[in-house]
């Protein structure tokens, strides 16, 4: 790894890098340190060539995923959240973690793209958050209610994921008939092989008490022979007339046998290939001849896989409805009445998920629910930027966050052609403390581990990143 060894500044901006969004100075050790945000949308791309949220978003979070994928280490990073449900996954496990030491507020912040409601319409998905969301409330013990902003938003994405919905239903129903039909063939095809065996087991049986029959009436013959010939020697006709008797029998016999074959016997061409074992075992016929009850009564039956119903385990709601509230004297008298028409969770859902609450009338909404519920409900608080921090979140911790940054030299410095800018991923996983990886092309490596504090427990301040950044990379 080349050493720096002069370094002015950084900057640190996410992983894209078109339109700047704003700059923040700041004052430590009497160095300026400047840090620059970027949003991933180019410039020169408007709302018809970009496709709107779901493709500008989707495109960043592929592009994020390619780039992150390329240096990760799952090892002392975990997984990385390439979809909705590993990034869920991730999250609930911490979920679980800090509930089991008594959090019951947590902060969840996926700062990804199509998921940070910040970097604005271009690239945020709402469609995306949400089915995190979702994804989350699966893992979840109990039911969820998913709180969203207002009915807009939540019509909006309630149209997309009722038609994804449809769909996937569309795809199962055919999937299911499918499988019917294909059940159906297999009966079908069971139960010609299992008329064949029986027609084949009752063939042999019959044979069986033919030739018994006739090694039954021969002994006799034998016996009625010796006994004449005790008495006298027998004529050459009468052994003549005998030896013809018995092959006019056989000759008989063979005929009953051939005109009974002919009877409910498949054809040559749909005789089954060779069964392994006893075919009169397999087919249910005692070794007397006569089909047992299970041979005659017995249905074929091949169960069919259809696949488990779905159960909703969450529910979508609001924190507005329809209504509009200002900031005004009379704001959270407002906010107040509203969530209880609209927000207010059913008695058996044991989790709150919010979604995406930036507003003051957001952060007044959140206030009084968690304050009502933190000692009911599980309150989880997914990429919500509440600045300030009120005081009724105080006491919650940021269980899951990725935050993933670019760092860069500001002023002119030498820097040949093939000198890539560091990639920092700012990770925080309870109860782990926040953990700050660099990567220079050599894959992500720990620079820096801060443990949580009273002014860190919620998110790890940019002048802390850029400092562990620049001591790494000295």
């Amino acid at each position: 790894m080349r050493v720096i060894s002069q370094i002015l500044c950084l900057q640190l901006c996410i992983f894209q890098n078109y339109a700047f969004q704003s700059t923040l100075w700041r004052q430590q050790n009497n160095n300026r340190v400047g840090v620059l945000l970027f949003s991933s949308t180019n410039p020169n791309d408007d709302d018809e060539t970009s496709g709107g949220n779901n493709n500008g978003g989707k495109e960043a979070l592929n592009a994020m995923r390619m780039i992150l994928e390329q240096s990760w280490d799952t090892e002392t990073m975990g997984e990385i959240p390439a979809d909705a449900n590993i990034g869920a996954k991730e999250a609930y496990e911490t979920i679980e973690r800090a509930h089991g030491d008594g959090v019951s507020v947590c902060f969840v912040d996926l700062l990804l793209p199509a998921y940070d409601i910040k970097q604005g319409p271009e690239l945020y998905d709402e469609v995306m958050a949400v089915e995190y969301c979702i994804a989350l409330s699966e893992f979840l013990d109990g039911k969820t209610e998913i709180l969203v902003k207002d009915d807009k938003v939540r019509k909006t994405v309630s149209r997309i994921l009722d038609a994804r919905e449809k769909e996937a239903e569309e795809k199962a129903r055919e999937e299911r008939e499918r499988a019917e039909q294909e059940a159906a063939r297999e009966r079908e095809r069971l139960a010609v092989e299992t008329a064949k065996r029986e027609a084949e087991a009752k063939r042999e049986a019959k044979i069986r008490e033919q030739t018994l029959a006739r090694e039954n009436d021969e002994e006799d013959g034998d016996e009625d022979d010796d006994d004449e010939d005790d008495n006298e020697e027998p004529s050459g006709e009468s052994a003549d007339a005998s030896d013809l008797d018995a092959f006019r029998q056989s000759l008989m016999a063979s005929w009953d046998l051939e005109a009974d074959d002919n009877v409910d016997l498949p054809s040559s061409e749909e005789a089954p290939s060779e069964q392994e074992g006893d075919p009169i075992m397999d087919s249910g016929v005692s070794d007397g001849g006569t089909p047992t009850e299970s041979s005659e009564d017995a249905e074929v039956s091949v169960p069919v896989s259809s696949p488990i119903p779905y159960v909703k385990r969450y529910r979508l709601a609001t924190l507005f409805g329809s209504r509009e509230i200002k900031k005004s004297s009379e704001m959270m008298t407002e906010v107040v009445e509203t969530i209880r028409e609209n927000a207010l969770p059913k008695e058996d859902e044991k989790n709150m998920i919010i979604l995406s609450s930036l507003s003051i009338q957001e952060t007044v909404a959140v206030r009084s629910l968690v304050d009502k519920y933190e000692s009911q409900k599980n309150i989880i608080l997914v990429n919500c930027k509440l600045d300030p921090l009120p005081p009724e979140l105080r006491s919650a911790q940021t269980v899951y966050s990725i935050l993933p940054l670019i760092a860069k030299q500001r002023g002119p410095a030498e820097k040949s052609s093939d000198d890539k800018p560091p990639r920092v991923v700012v990770l925080r996983r309870y109860p782990k403390p926040w953990e700050v990886y660099v990567d220079v092309g050599e894959g992500f490596q720990l620079a820096d581990s801060i443990p949580p504090t009273s002014q860190t427990k919620r998110e790890l301040p940019l002048e802390f990143i850029t400092e562990s950044v620049r001591k790494w990379l000295r």
